[in-house]
Order: C-alpha cells, then structure tokens, then sequence
C-alpha cells in the first residue's frame, strides 16, 4: 500500500463576455492573481481545490479500508453590476470587494479521533447492559449521606451524585422491564450474523463577529460615497461518528440457564472491571478528562459472548467558514446614492477517518460543560470549608 495524492481546482462555469477585469489585493490573493474576464452577477466568483491523501487497495471489489484524509477549500467572491456617476466622471463595470478574508486553516486531529475508538466501540457494541445495577446497590447506602447537608454547595452535589443517579438508574430500570423480550429476541436473531453499527459520537458549533467602520474595503472607489462596515463573521463546527460491523457467537443459546443468565448481564449484575473502575472512589473524575471507564467496558464481558469487531473506524469532519459583509452607499446613473451590499468568503471541510481500536487510550476532546465545572467549583467550596 502506498500513498495517493488528488488534487483538483475548478472555477465558475463561462460567463458572458465582459471587459473588464478583476484584480485580488496582492497580499490577500488565494493561489496567484485571480483575473476573470467575463463574470456573472448573479453567480459568485468561486476557486476550489480538493485534496485527498489516503491508502490505496486492491479490488475492485474493495474489501478493506484504512486512514485518510480529505480537504476541500474554497474561495468565493461577489460581484455586483454598477453604472454610476461622480461628479464629471462616470463607471459602468463590476464591482466587488478589495481582498478576500484571511485564510483559515484546521488543525490535525487524528489523535483526538484514535482516543476516539474506543467511546464508539463501545457505544455501538451488541449486547452492553442497559442498566449498572451492581454500581447501583453498592452506592446506595451512600445517598442518605449525601443529601445531609445544610450548605447550597453540598446540597448540589448530594443532588447530583445522590438523588440525580438514583432517579436515572430507576428510570433505567423501568425501561428495561418493557423492552428486555425485544432485547432476547433481537440477541437470538443477530447470534452468528453480521451486525452493522453507526452511531454518533458528539458535534458542535461555534461562531464570532467582528464590526468595523472604515474604507478601501472595495475594490472600484469611484462611486462610493462615506465610510462603509465591514462584518467579519468566522463559523467552525465539527462532528465525530463511528462506524462499525460486528459478529458474536453464543453457544449455549438454547439451553435452559442461558436467559437467566442473559437477563443478568443486561441489567449490569455482573462483576467485572466496569464495575469494578466504577466503584472505585474520583473514577468519574478520571473519565472526564481520560477515557478509561470506555476501555474498562470494552474488556468486560456483557450478553454477546465471543464479541468481536470485523471492521470498526471513527470519522470526524471539521470546517471553518471566514466572511467579510461590507455595507455602504453607491452613486447610481442619475447620482443618487443606492445601498451597497458585498460579500467575499473562504472556507475549509476537512474529513479525516482512522481505524478504531477498542484500547486506544486517550484524552477526552472538547472542553467541560457548564455541569462539570459547578461540580468541580462546589466540590472546591466543600473542601476549603467555605459554607455557600
């Protein structure tokens, strides 16, 4: 196997005949001066370039699968028709702004998705317990602690590592109790065949805006009248899934002692190292920022014996979009002044896939949620003494 480099770069389809030319700002140009000779108002002026570097294989057909990585960039400006005058002078050609954004990059993250195989192994594996009713008798005896408490901050955390799991777990319990025929019938009917998981492993959004007033954002000046705003908006957003087959044998599924049996696992009776790591004290603490709770349910045995995982990978994809909206006034033909509304973006999609390892041991991505720092804030006032 070898590596293989595609790129490619398109540009707008022919537009009609024009005769003018657009030139970029010479510092903020994408690849070498942009020139069109002809344009489409109604269309933007687009430069694209798809990369792709992965592994080749044989076939067809394609049997197997690895890493790869592929990005798509993209620069997209707006142009406009103006037939104005100024003054003696007069304009009729297009108009556009001045330069395009600033380029935006993605770093890599092909370390943030191998921590990652692991959570998606185990959140689509056939056959984990619905319910953790070992972990839930060993910490009950500790709730009536927990809720004794007179300060704001122990009230919150007996609420959330009292009241909050025993509710949850009831819950849990309850739901089990309706569907556990459909969970029998659907380990009978998988036993020995092929099981195709996807599930998804967590995405966000993120964006910020930055307002400025000023000039030389457009390229043609002669009509403009006044200063103009220019809106710099930046979006990012990012979404990880894991996709994966599976196969299990159980041998022993007719014999009279399997369903008991069955039905212990799926609700979590049995001691293994996921009980075990669970029951251990600050484990929770450990999974919020390390892995280690995943991997210790990864080794633990559940319903579907003799588990194993044909093909597993996690894919992640990532994008940034960089925009400049400028807003001012124009002179038209008759030397009234007419809205002005200009757009330039770049952008760049970023897909990247790695094969998923049910072990591989790393870092949680992304930061903590606003639960997880009050957490960590009343459990810091409860420590120090401080009554809150």
């Amino acid at each position: 196997m070898s590596p293989t480099n595609k790129s490619s770069s398109t540009k707008s389809p022919p537009a009609p005949p024009g005769k003018y030319r657009i030139w970029f700002s010479s510092s903020t140009r994408p690849d070498g001066p942009w020139t069109v000779d002809s344009y489409k108002p109604s269309l933007p002026i687009v430069s694209s370039t798809d990369t792709c570097i992965g592994l080749t294989h044989k076939g067809p057909p394609y049997l197997t699968g690895g890493d790869f990585y592929v990005w798509h960039d993209i620069a997209q400006l707006q142009v406009i028709d103006a037939h104005g005058r100024s003054g003696s002078r007069e304009y009729k050609g297009p108009v556009c702004l001045h330069s395009l954004p600033p380029a935006v990059s993605i770093g890599d993250y092909s370390t943030e998705l191998f921590s990652l195989g692991a959570a998606g192994f185990n959140k689509a594996k056939p056959g984990k317990p619905e319910v953790a009713l070992a972990n839930f008798l060993a910490e009950l005896k500790d709730v009536p602690r927990l809720v004794r408490t007179r300060s704001f901050s122990g009230a919150f955390l007996g609420y959330q590592f009292g009241v909050a799991p025993v509710v949850s777990d009831l819950r849990k319990m309850y739901e089990m109790t309706k569907k556990i025929d459909t969970l029998l019938k659907q380990l009978r009917r998988d036993n020995g065949q092929y099981v195709r998981r996807r599930v998804g492993l967590g995405q966000s959004t993120d964006s910020s805006t930055t307002i400025v007033s000023g000039g030389g954002y457009v390229g043609q000046t002669l009509l403009l009248s006044g200063t103009q705003t220019r809106t710099h908006t930046i979006r990012s957003e990012q979404k990880f899934w894991f996709s994966g087959r599976f196969r299990y044998f159980i041998p022993d599924m007719g014999k009279s002692h399997w369903t008991p049996n069955i039905v212990r696992k799926l609700y979590g009776l049995d001691i293994n190292p996921e009980v075990v790591w669970n029951a251990i004290p600050w484990s929770w603490l450990a999974d919020w920022y390390y892995n280690v709770g995943e991997i210790m349910s990864n080794l633990s045995s559940n319903a579907a014996e003799d588990l194993i995982m044909d093909y597993g990978f996690v894919m992640g994809q990532k994008s940034i979009e960089s925009e400049y909206q400028v807003q001012g006034s124009i002179f038209n033909y008759d030397r009234k002044l007419t809205p002005l509304l200009l757009s330039a973006k770049r952008s760049l999609v970023t897909k990247r896939r790695k094969v998923a390892y049910p072990y591989s041991f790393g870092p949680k991505p992304g930061d903590m949620s606003a639960r997880q720092i009050a957490i960590l804030g009343a459990l810091g006032f409860n420590r120090s003494g401080t009554r809150i």
